[in-house]
């Protein structure tokens, strides 16, 4: 229920039998629209900041096979882990941009968290600040065994380094449409 007063917007308290309220985690007594509102924001604003894990064992699940888009920030003393659990032999595109006025480090471990070689070449690259050349890794890696991989994300920045991860696993064997419309 909303009341006008003064030209300002005021709430009316919710009861403790809102399906609001419980979730709030305040005293129902206590509860208006108001702070339910700037409660579920601080929520999902934490989540936003931090979507990493910073341990193999906390790192953040990626699901597969599809596609997948993370903005995400860390600091000199977070790391930030995604865990990718292949269950078949998959292609995938790796694609980790860097948004920030800091220089980033992206690798790509294996389930012991040791840096992978593909090709021959460690998958540990360093990032230029945005708005440079070397602004991105952009990898694509053909014929990945089934297994577990992270994809690690750090800097040696005090400030926050904001950054774009996206991945696109595709199962090889997967018939490729035509867009011919069967």
């Amino acid at each position: 229920m909303v009341f006008f007063s003064n030209k300002r917007l005021s709430f009316a308290p919710l009861t403790s039998g809102h399906p609001d309220a419980a979730s709030a985690r305040i005293p129902a007594s206590n509860l208006t629209a108001a702070t339910i509102d700037r409660t579920n924001l601080m929520a999902r604003r934490q989540r936003a900041s931090d979507q990493g894990g910073n341990t193999l064992a906390t790192a953040t699940v990626i699901s597969t096979p599809g596609k997948k888009r993370i903005v995400d920030t860390t600091r000199r003393n977070d790391v930030d882990l995604f865990k990718l659990v292949l269950t078949t032999t998959s292609n995938v595109r790796l694609n980790l941009r860097n948004q920030s006025s800091a220089s980033m480090v992206g690798s790509v471990l294996d389930s012991q968290g040791q840096v992978l070689s593909y090709q021959g070449s460690p998958q540990t690259l360093t990032i230029a600040p945005a708005r440079r050349i070397n602004s991105r890794i952009n990898n694509f890696y053909s014929n990945i065994q089934p297994g577990t991989y992270f994809i690690e994300v750090r800097t040696r920045s005090r400030a926050a380094a904001q950054y774009e991860l996206k991945l696109n696993v595709i199962d090889p064997a997967a018939p490729v449409d035509c867009g011919c419309g069967s």
